[in-house]
This record gives C-alpha cells, sequence and structure tokens, in this order.
C-alpha cells in the first residue's frame, strides 16, 4: 500500500509513502546518462537523461520504485494487487512468431529478417539494438515488464507528454526479473506541465488524466476519481451555518469534518487529494516567515520539500495501525519527497527523525550508482 502525490510549489515537488510489511533491500540509486539499460521484451536503449530515485539494491537494471530524470519527469509504481492485467510472455512471444510468418508467407523477407534481428539485437548486438531496427520495434510495440516501467519512461522521455506517447500501444507484459516475483503495480506519472495515471488492465494499459495529483492503491483510478464526489463538501474554510441560527463554530477544521481518517486506499486518496488542493506554500507574503532578503533558492526548495512531507504525514501508516492477513504490521517504510526542478531526492525513513539529502548528478561517469 502506498500513497503518491504530485504538488506546485515554488518548485515542482514529487512524493510518496512507501507502506509495506516487508524491505526489498532498497537504497537511493543514481543512473548516469548514457547507461545502457537491458529490457525484457523491448530492444536495449542507452539512457536519454541520468536518474535519480529508491531502487531495489541488485547490481543490474534499476529496480525504481520511484524516481526523477533530468528534465524534471517523475514516476512512481504502487501496488495494484487486484487489477492489474498483464499480458503473459508466452503470449507476447507467439505474436512475434505469428507476425514474421505472416510477413514471409506475403513475400516481406525484409519484413521477416528484421523482426529476427531485432530479437537477435536485443538479446546479444548492443550496436543494432542502438540503431534503426531498435527504433522501428519501439514504433510498433512496446512490451514492459512492470519492474522497468520507471526507467523505461524516465531514460527516454523528457515530459508527461512524451512519456504518454510512449505508452500509447504499449503493453505491460509478466514477465519477472532474476527470482523476484512479478510485481502488480500502477504508476502515477508527473511534471510541471500535468499528471496521468497508467493503469495494466483487461483489453491493454489504460492511461488517466489525473487532475487530483495523486494516487493510491485499489480500486482502480476510475473509481478512485469518482469516488471524490462524495466529498465535494469538505472545505479548508470554516462552513456556513445551515440551521438557521446564528451558530458559531467552536473550533477550526470544522469544515473537514467528515475527511476519512483509515488507512484504507480509497481514504487515502480522498485525504491526499484535499490537503494537496489546499496546501498552500510554506510561508506567504505577509505571514512574516516567507522568503526575505537574505533567503536563497536552497531555502525556497527546503520550504516546499517540507511542506510535502507535511502532506505525506497525513496519509502516512503508523507501525502496528494496520496488519496483514499474516499479522505483520504494514507501514510506511519511508516517504520522499522530490524537487524536480533542481534534482533533489529528499528522504526520511520510518524511525528517524531527520531527512537524508540526494543530489541528481547530470553528468557522470558510472552507469548506476
Amino acid at each position: 500500500m502506498c500513497t503518491a502525490i504530485g504538488w506546485q510549489g515554488r518548485h515542482f515537488m514529487f512524493g510518496r509513502n512507501l507502506d509495506l510489511e516487508y524491505g526489498f533491500r532498497e537504497r537511493v540509486t543514481q543512473v548516469a546518462r548514457g547507461s545502457l539499460l537491458r529490457f525484457a521484451a523491448m530492444p536495449p536503449v542507452r539512457t536519454a537523461y541520468a536518474m535519480l530515485g529508491m531502487a531495489a539494491e541488485d547490481g543490474g537494471f534499476p529496480l525504481f520504485a520511484e524516481a526523477v530524470n533530468e528534465q524534471g519527469l517523475c514516476a512512481a509504481g504502487l501496488y495494484f494487487p487486484h487489477s492489474a492485467r498483464m499480458r503473459a510472455a508466452g503470449d507476447m512471444r507467439k505474436g512475434e512468431r505469428a507476425a514474421e510468418e505472416k510477413a514471409a508467407a506475403a513475400g516481406d523477407i525484409q519484413g521477416a529478417e528484421g523482426a529476427a534481428a531485432e530479437r537477435a539485437a536485443a538479446a546479444e548486438d548492443i550496436q543494432g539494438a542502438e540503431g534503426a531496427a531498435a527504433e522501428r520495434a519501439a514504433a510498433a510495440g512496446r512490451a514492459v515488464a512492470p519492474h522497468e516501467m520507471v526507467a523505461a519512461l524516465l531514460a527516454r522521455c523528457a515530459d508527461t507528454r512524451q512519456a504518454r506517447a510512449f505508452l500509447q500501444g504499449a503493453e505491460v507484459v509478466s514477465i519477472p526479473y532474476k527470482n523476484y516475483p512479478v510485481p502488480a503495480l500502477h504508476w502515477l506519472v508527473a511534471d510541471r506541465y500535468g499528471y496521468f495515471v497508467a493503469e495494466p488492465a483487461e483489453g491493454g494499459l489504460r492511461l488517466y488524466d489525473d487532475p487530483a495529483g495523486v494516487l493510491a492503491n485499489e480500486p482502480p483510478f476510475p473509481f478512485q476519481l469518482h469516488n471524490l464526489h462524495a466529498y465535494r463538501h469538505l472545505t479548508a474554510a470554516e462552513p456556513a451555518c445551515g440551521f438557521g441560527m446564528p451558530l458559531q463554530a467552536l473550533y477550526h477544521g470544522t469544515g473537514g469534518v467528515g475527511l476519512p481518517g483509515d488507512a484504507a486506499s480509497p481514504s487515502r486518496f480522498v485525504r491526499a487529494a484535499f490537503y494537496r488542493a489546499n496546501s498552500r506554500p510554506f510561508a506567504e507574503a505577509g505571514e512574516g516567515e516567507g522568503r526575505g532578503e537574505g533567503e536563497d533558492e536552497a531555502d525556497v526548495a527546503e520550504q516546499d520539500a517540507a511542506q510535502m512531507f507535511h502532506m505525506l504525514s497525513a496519509v502516512e501508516m503508523v507501525k502496528g495501525g494496520v496488519l496483514t492477513e499474516e499479522g505483520r504490521p504494514c507501514y510506511t517504510r519511508y516517504a520522499c519527497c522530490i524537487d524536480a526542478d533542481a534534482g533533489v531526492y529528499y528522504l526520511k525513513r520510518y524511525g528517524s527523525l531527520g531527512a537524508e539529502k540526494f543530489t541528481l548528478h547530470r553528468q557522470g561517469a558510472e552507469e548506476i550508482k
């Protein structure tokens, strides 16, 4: 279970709570521009942009849970166990063979040879994969394993427009990575220009605009967004009295009465959407603590990061408050905030009072750090 939020403060910020009952050997990982990524069902590519985020510590492919690239594009994968529908790897291979046979039967020898060459390039011939054959394969169809999605998007897309175009017609394929189980996920993709959700469903990958700017887990996104209609009365301001009497508000916050406070995914979605919609920069003009003459851009960025962490804390899971069927506590193992404008990743681990700070190196020699 997880919650992700995108928010435009003075910088564009993207954050998520990672809620699990177990760790996945996670560590902050950086992938340099020009690194070679080998995909399970697509030709290898060299990254057009450097990336920074949290990934499973494996030493091979960067198994990102969430990340940002140097253009400010962000993506996060969230648990989607009951509704995710992925194409079986065997079905994909049958489709490839059928396409080759059809091309050969029609006399299109070049097409048949090209398809075989692309698969050979994906397996061995890296130079060929980086050439025209790989481009033709990418244009004809994109089969992405769920563990590859964040890296596949951030490696080649500069913004949400390009990311959405890349995913048009793409398929999510059920291919494991090494001995890891195939994760059932959906994704929030965001930058300062927009937000969308990608969900693997019956019939293919579905893309949805996300005006709420948040994502949780089950049920599918259309339900989560429609469910906000039931909470349209919520307000950060003091509500008007509906009794026809001069009743006074006895305390602040009565406009939020009815805001769900439990840890269930629909409740976290509503709560995240409410606080994001009403969130203000850490200090505004006239409040006496805003940016002054001596305050630099770094101060502004850290104030926005602090505000994002406050939003995430409103949907965090306390250890012991939620138990799995096996009786294990599911809790917010970490919260992160990404300053997409500055290329900074802030991390708060459960049990730590402070935040760690990591900076994206836009030029680097190492492929995976």
